[in-house]
């Protein structure tokens, strides 16, 4: 749907396994549009973060995209 569509994370992680697990941890007052896993703490303002994982990281939200490989 839509949500999918504008869902966007700066920092993702990835295994290098194949195909690999990927998680979005950016860290923000919510998360992006698409996340089903959302967790967030109760400071002012919040922070919250997607626990969702997927085989693919989502559009860059800022120029300056970022994604990583950890290892397994």
């Amino acid at each position: 749907g839509d949500d999918v569509k504008s869902a966007c994370c700066d920092t993702c992680l990835c295994t290098r396994s194949q195909p690999p697990t990927c998680r979005c941890v950016d860290v923000g007052e919510r998360c992006h549009s698409a996340c089903n896993h959302c967790v967030c703490n109760y400071s002012n303002p919040p922070q919250c973060q997607c626990f969702d994982t997927h085989k693919f990281c989502y559009k860059a939200c800022h120029s300056s995209e970022k994604e990583e490989v950890i290892k397994n």
